[in-house]
This record gives C-alpha cells, sequence and structure tokens, in this order.
C-alpha cells in the first residue's frame, strides 16, 4: 500500500495548472438527471443518491485469498466501434453486437460499453488509484448491470498490500463519506490528503519533441499515445486513439483504429473485490454488482496523461469521481478469482456465451422501470418511519394528556347549580 500510496502521490506532481489553462463546468446528463462533480456527488439528491442504503463506490479492505472462481470471455474487437463523449466521461460503446462477458453465480452478462473515471472512484484502505477503468457489462436475461472496475497506474503495475491469511474473514470496510470541504483521511504517511478532494487540474497530452520521433498522426492530425511506452495498456488506448467528440456526441473509428482491446488480458490471472452496491452517477440505482481488481493495472504515462486531459476538459476541471459511500448494512465483501472459459468449452457447458443482448430502447424502458420501482420502494420504506414517528409521538402525547389529566384537582360539584352549569 505504501508503494500505491507513492504512486498516487508523484502523479500528483504532474498534475499542475497552466496559466492558458481555462474550462468550463459541463452539467452532466443520466437518464435525464442534470448534475455535476464540485462536490464529488456529495449534493446529489436525485433517484436513491442521497438515501440508498448500498451505494457506491466504497473503500475496499486489504485482499484476502479467492474463495471461488467467476468466468470471462471476450472477442477480440477488429471492427469500428463508437467513441462518445457522455458530458461526464469518455466511453467505448460496444452497441448490440456480442462480443462475450462474464459468468457470475450463473448469470451471464453482456459487455456494453467502456468508460473512465479521474480520478479513481474505488479506494483501498483510503487511497484512490489514478484513474479507473470501468467495463460495464448488462445480463442477458435482465436489466441487472455487473461492473468490472481496474485501478490504474502509470508505469508497472504494483503489487497488491498483504492481505489476511487465506481463510481468513473478509472484514467489512467502514466506507468513506467526508462532510463537504472536510479531506478524506489518509493512513498513508505522506500522502497529500487533498488527493481525494481537490479538482482534477490540467495536464497536457503527449506531443513528440523536437528530434524525438513519435508516433503517426491519426484522422485529423491527433496523435496518440505511442504503442511502446512502458505500461501500454490496449484497453485505455481504446478511449484515447484518436480525439474526443465534442459534449454529448459520438465518433465512430475508421478502420484500422479499431484492433483488439486485450479484454481478456485484463482479467487473466487477476483476481477481484466483489460487493453489491449502485451506479455511481445519478439516479444511483442499487443492484450493481461490482468487481473490482484488487491489483491496480498499468497504462503508459503518455496515456495518463491524455485521460486526465480529456477528463478535464469533458467535466470543467472537477474529474468525474463520486465520493466513497458508508457501507452499511449489505454481504461482506468477497474475493473472487477470475478464469477464462474458451468460448468452444463455454457453449459445451451451457453459457450463453453470445446471447443477442435487447434493443436499447428495450434496456432503457427496462432500466427506466427498474429505478421507478427501486425508488418507489425507497418512497414506501421512508413513509412508513414517518409513520411510526408519527405514531410513536402521537402515544406520547396521549400518554403525556392522560398524566396531565390525573394530576389536575378536580372541583366538587356545587349542589345550589342545575347539572348544565356544573363547573
Amino acid at each position: 500500500m505504501h508503494q500505491f500510496a507513492l504512486a498516487a502521490a508523484a502523479a500528483l506532481t504532474l498534475l499542475l495548472p497552466t496559466a492558458s489553462a481555462t474550462f468550463l463546468r459541463r452539467p452532466a446528463i443520466s437518464g435525464g438527471f442534470v448534475y455535476g462533480y464540485d462536490q464529488r456527488g456529495l449534493d446529489w439528491k436525485q433517484g436513491l443518491c442521497a438515501v440508498g442504503e448500498k451505494q457506491s463506490p466504497i473503500d475496499l479492505p486489504p485482499p484476502a485469498a479467492p474463495i471461488e472462481d467467476f468466468f470471462f470471455d471476450y472477442t477480440d474487437f477488429i471492427n469500428s466501434y463508437d467513441l462518445v463523449n457522455t458530458g461526464q466521461s469518455l466511453a467505448v460503446d460496444f452497441g448490440d453486437a456480442p462480443h462475450g462477458g462474464v459468468l457470475v453465480y450463473g448469470k451471464w452478462y453482456n459487455v456494453l460499453n467502456i468508460n473512465i473515471r479521474v480520478p479513481g472512484e474505488h479506494t483501498f484502505q483510503g487511497v484512490p488509484a489514478e484513474a479507473e477503468l470501468h467495463v460495464v457489462h448488462k445480463s442477458h436475461d435482465s436489466g441487472d448491470l455487473l461492473v468490472i472496475a481496474v485501478p490504474l497506474v502509470a508505469g508497472a503495475a504494483i503489487a497488491p498490500a498483504p492481505g489476511p491469511a487465506p481463510g481468513a474473514p473478509v472484514p467489512a470496510p467502514a466506507g468513506i463519506a467526508p462532510a463537504p470541504g472536510a479531506p478524506a483521511p489518509h493512513p498513508t504517511p505522506g500522502l497529500p490528503a487533498f488527493i481525494e478532494q481537490a479538482p482534477l487540474p490540467f495536464h497536457s497530452p503527449f506531443m513528440p519533441g523536437a528530434g524525438a520521433p513519435g508516433p503517426a498522426p491519426g484522422p485529423g492530425g491527433y496523435i496518440p499515445p505511442p504503442e511502446g511506452e512502458a505500461g501500454f495498456n490496449w484497453a485505455v488506448q481504446s478511449l484515447v486513439s484518436m480525439a474526443p467528440p465534442a459534449a454529448n456526441e459520438r465518433t465512430i473509428t475508421p478502420p484500422g483504429v479499431a484492433r483488439s482491446f486485450e479484454l481478456n488480458k485484463l482479467l487473466e490471472g487477476a483476481s477481484f473485490f466483489r460487493y453489491w452496491g449502485s451506479s455511481t452517477a445519478p439516479p444511483c440505482a442499487e443492484g450493481t454488482t461490482w468487481l473490482v481488481n484488487t491489483v491496480p493495472v498499468s497504462a503508459s504515462a503518455t496515456q495518463m496523461s491524455y485521460l486526465r486531459k480529456a477528463v478535464a476538459e469533458i467535466t470543467g476541471n472537477t474529474g468525474n469521481a463520486r465520493m466513497t459511500q458508508k457501507f452499511g448494512y449489505r454481504a461482506p465483501v468477497a474475493v473472487l478469482a477470475a478464469v477464462r472459459q474458451q468460448a468452444d468449452t463455454a457453449i459445451k457447458s451451457g453459457f450463453p456465451l453470445h446471447t443477442d443482448p435487447p434493443t436499447a430502447r428495450e434496456v432503457q424502458a427496462k432500466n427506466l422501470a427498474d429505478n421507478t420501482l427501486r425508488i418507489a420502494k425507497a418512497a414506501a420504506y421512508r413513509t412508513q418511519q414517518m409513520e411510526a414517528y408519527a405514531r410513536d409521538n402521537a402515544n406520547e402525547d396521549v400518554g403525556t394528556i392522560k398524566t396531565l389529566g390525573a394530576a389536575i384537582p378536580k372541583t366538587p360539584p356545587n349542589p345550589a347549580l342545575p347539572p348544565d352549569q356544573q363547573p
């Protein structure tokens, strides 16, 4: 963890604003909700963001030995894909084409898109990664989501901190939810406390220097990060292989730019924290399965620079990471091992490897229905709490009235007055 903290701290030295850098904050739009990251989500009131009890992201404990396996298999992405500026992030959209996915607890999830968070949303004993790659999946027979989160660091990957002995129970993380303006605590000495709270400053992307051969310009003169740099990551390259489109627009990558994302390589041999949480943007719908890599994965320094600049420009220099949430009452975090299940074996085993997903309209309708149901349940729960509170107060008032009534002396009847004039 000390190495993780040093890497994060070192990255901050590269995040110095320039005098010429100016940004305009752009509110993001998600499912009809307008929101921003000025307060890292602490000001969100939409959906379950302020009232949900199983929210994401969370702080994660030291990794333990895996308790079981989950399976994955992805196809190589040779054809063109869509690079999308969502107004809050960069994303690679695979559309309705089947490109593989994961099998967790007997349920198959198709891969939908890849997007980026800068800085990382999940924290590891209080320390965030420089960035976090989200590989989003959807259940083949429902609207349930599964997100594989991969923390990213520049250069070589960092070994995980030693965890509990094999077989030892995994402690439930406490979670971090600082008050607005209060920096989150960081247990690692020497790590700046503002890494969690500071806005994301500008950092110029890689451009070839004089006399140093750089990568060949792509479409429109854009120069992508060089492939030979230490830590180069093909999944990350998919987000920076060409210039980001304008806000809320998409660009179809031309033939020759799209190539394998190496998602299988990203998961092979890795272990993942598994917990149940929510989406990390409004309406913060719960019911999402999270698999978070226990070990940060490397990307090249140039790729990380490109990501930081792109997210800074998209969000108006605030970054797009939600604050960690309290752990609350939910199943403890467990660790699962990723095992690749080849396509032919998977099909023989009955895995619905390439089930065609529903159309975008069907997915949108199902997600809207699921979110509406969850919000209705939360509202009903709050209503029951208010009714119980009102009932308790009423009972207390009745008891008080009876007590006061018994304590007030009664005036004896006056025999000289008729019954209707008695005091």
